[in-house]
């Protein structure tokens, strides 16, 4: 008996290599783990066997195994357009067809931080520019944030958070008629209450305002630091600015000469009240 169960794996392996339209049908065959112990050996052996041959069900056709995810709970992966994930990793979403357990047992993962990365960062971020066309967009942005935050919380590896900080996902307001999108380094959601308006707007860059984000999808702001500007930070880039000659919003609201006059403006109100500079006024003379 054992040696004519060891014949079966070989048989069937051969007959879905042979025929597409058995390997289409060879998850629902193989079912679920047998009861029968005395048959754990030939489903093993199937699932092995199954690495190199087509026989996941995708909206592209059949399949190996290693060419396919499982979109699994994450609200973003729903968001994923089969074509972006295609010319993003070279992989197809398993669908709805296949048995679930059969595909986890195949050892096909979920979609991930890894493949979200990749789509994020595909063509020059251009889903991020659909997704912003979509009325939608506010949600969409939201569950993406999201799960960006969820990787971070959830791993182990430090370089997960300069991956996302390089990531161009945030809308910038006031750059141009059409949306711009940038890192979260530099980046403010919004300006400081105690210093006029049109001093700061030269100087800080924000979050554009027509971006409502959900709790989930704030919470990769305050994990990435980014928070509305206050009157230190608000002085380091005007001295920025100054010293450094850094255009610190390259921005369409006024250009270089806005920049400077709103530096200007930020460190004399900054002398007058008595606050400390972010680098002492005996330092600054003369700079």
């Amino acid at each position: 008996n054992a040696r004519r169960r060891n014949l079966v794996a070989g048989v069937f392996l051969d007959a879905c290599r042979a025929n597409p339209e058995v390997a289409g049908l060879a998850l629902k065959y193989l079912g679920t783990p047998p009861a029968d112990s005395f048959w754990l050996p030939v489903r093993t052996a199937i699932l092995g066997g199954l690495q190199g041959v087509a026989c996941v069900q995708t909206a592209h056709g059949l399949v190996e195994p290693g060419r396919c995810l499982l979109r699994g709970a994450d609200r973003t992966a729903a968001h994923v357009p089969e074509a972006l994930l295609q010319s993003a990793c070279g992989l197809s979403f398993a669908t709805d067809a296949n048995p679930q357990e059969a595909l986890r047992d195949l050892g096909v993962r979920t979609f991930g931080f890894d493949d979200l990365v990749a789509c994020l960062r595909h063509d020059g971020g251009a889903w991020m520019k659909a997704l912003w066309a979509d009325a939608l967009r506010s949600s969409r942005l939201s569950d993406i944030y999201g799960s960006l935050a969820d990787a971070l919380r959830s791993a182990s590896e430090p370089e997960r958070l300069e991956i996302v900080q390089s990531l161009k996902v945030f809308p910038i307001a006031g750059l141009t008629d059409d949306v711009v999108f940038g890192t979260c380094v530099g980046l403010h959601t919004g300006i400081c209450d105690d210093v006029p308006r049109e001093w700061q707007l030269p100087l800080v860059q924000c979050l554009s305002s027509d971006l409502e984000l959900s709790a989930q999808g704030r919470k990769l702001l305050h994990l990435v630091g980014v928070a509305v500007v206050d009157e230190c930070r608000l002085e380091e880039l005007a001295l920025q600015r100054l010293v450094l000659g850094e255009h610190v919003a390259p921005s369409s609201l006024g250009g270089a000469a806005a920049s400077l006059w709103a530096a200007l403006a930020v460190l004399r109100r900054c002398y007058l009240m008595g606050r400390r500079p972010p680098r002492p006024w005996k330092e600054l003379r003369g700079a």
